[in-house]
């Protein structure tokens, strides 16, 4: 990064954003999203064929998530938006094997959030069991220091960013507990008070109840990142335009 600002600012150019925020930024991509006209090629269109886009951007494209794989062994979901339905954009999308393709979006924002939804991209909620993703071993700090009941069933097996990174509706929390006393059940220990039963006349809920009310609150389904106007985003306003080819990955159009 600081060879590129020097680059760049040698011969007089200028970084409307600083290049240390925009370094802090970077670091924190996890998808990359593009428009079409006037990012591929020089923003003029025809009436019938579409624009079309430049090889060596393709290449650039390529390149940037070559970096991210290089930096996150993985590759970022990537998209393109467009107003207009360019074939041309799907030429390229389908051969550098991008995530989705978006056609006739006149609500680039309600597709934005449906792409977010789609990858779980919530960068402000996910930050702070990023390091799970990742596969990264620290000390957890996000556990409740005020509830032992939820470290109990939650973080005695796994590490507690794990049910945190899911995003699961009341009921299927509480399928995911009937799973694990189905298929697991030597998780018994950890989800009930065996050998710490409470005093005579005092009643507790078990750990597993404690930690279930715990994560239906701190990992919904459906968040503030995730809604938009009072609309909540959901797979059904796209399912009548959506492609499906009969390998992966999935184009929306």
């Amino acid at each position: 990064m600081d060879d590129i600002d020097l680059l760049f600012s040698g011969p007089g150019g200028k970084f409307s954003t600083p290049v240390k925020e925009l370094k802090l930024k970077l670091s924190k991509t996890r998808a990359i999203i593009f428009d079409w006209d006037g990012v591929f090629n020089n923003g003029l269109k025809s009436d019938s064929s579409g624009s079309a886009f430049s090889e060596p951007d393709a290449m650039g494209v390529n390149l940037l998530r070559l970096s991210f794989w290089l930096a996150h062994h993985k590759m970022p979901p990537t998209a393109i938006l467009s107003g207009e339905e360019n074939k041309a954009a799907l030429y390229l999308a389908k051969r550098e094997h991008f995530s989705s393709v978006y056609f006739k979006s006149t609500n680039k924002i309600k597709s934005l959030h449906h792409f977010m939804k789609e990858h779980g991209l919530a960068p402000e909620e996910a930050a702070k069991i990023q390091y799970f993703n990742e596969r990264r071993i620290q000390d957890e700090t996000i556990l409740p220091k005020d509830n032992e009941d939820v470290q109990h069933a939650c973080a005695s097996c796994h590490a507690f960013a794990k049910p945190l990174s899911w995003r699961r509706t009341p009921k299927d929390w509480d399928y995911l507990k009937a799973m694990h006393q189905a298929f697991f059940p030597s998780i018994d220990p950890s989800f009930s008070r065996l050998g710490r039963r409470p005093a005579e006349g005092e009643r507790k809920p078990e750990p597993v109840d404690v930690a279930l009310e715990y994560v239906k609150k701190a990992a919904p389904l459906e968040t503030a990142e995730c809604i938009l106007e009072g609309l909540t985003l959901l797979q059904s306003d796209f399912s009548q335009n959506e492609l499906h080819p009969p390998t992966r990955p999935k184009w929306t159009v």
